[in-house]
């Protein structure tokens, strides 16, 4: 799965194995560990990644989450995720994501965001979407 729009900087693609050793060293992050909440392990290891892959792809083939990669396009290097969590009975569903540090501040996940809502409304056809904040972030 691939989302993207000519007019924006990056595009998302869905998550392989193969991207564990990449999504847990952006993910190793005290910064983004305070700012993802409670359920988010912190250290950030390579296992870790692995479930995290692995359950996100279990949610596509069953249609209650999809997650992705965000990449800058020309490039398949990830520089953060977003997903979301789908309530089938209700048709809804809660956005998460986060950056790599060195991407952050620069409107790549307003980007992301964008990509990751359009997809919601127009593929899987949701009607609700929310997002938890915390209000320091």
């Amino acid at each position: 799965m691939y989302v993207s729009c000519k007019d924006l900087q990056l595009h998302l693609r869905q998550l392989t194995l193969d991207d564990a050793k990449k999504l847990a060293e952006i993910s190793n992050d005290s910064h983004i560990g305070r700012n993802m909440g409670n359920e988010f392990p912190m250290p950030y290891t390579l296992n870790d990644a692995l479930k995290f892959i692995e359950v996100a792809n279990i949610k596509f083939n069953e249609g209650n989450g999809a997650y992705f990669g965000i990449c800058m396009n020309g490039s398949d290097e990830l520089i953060g995720a977003c997903g979301i969590d789908i309530d089938l009975k209700n048709k809804s569903g809660e956005l998460t994501y986060w950056l790599g540090r060195k991407y952050q501040g620069r409107g790549m996940a307003s980007q992301a965001l964008l990509l990751l809502i359009d997809y919601c409304f127009e593929y899987l056809k949701l009607n609700r979407l929310y997002a938890h904040v915390l209000s320091f972030n």
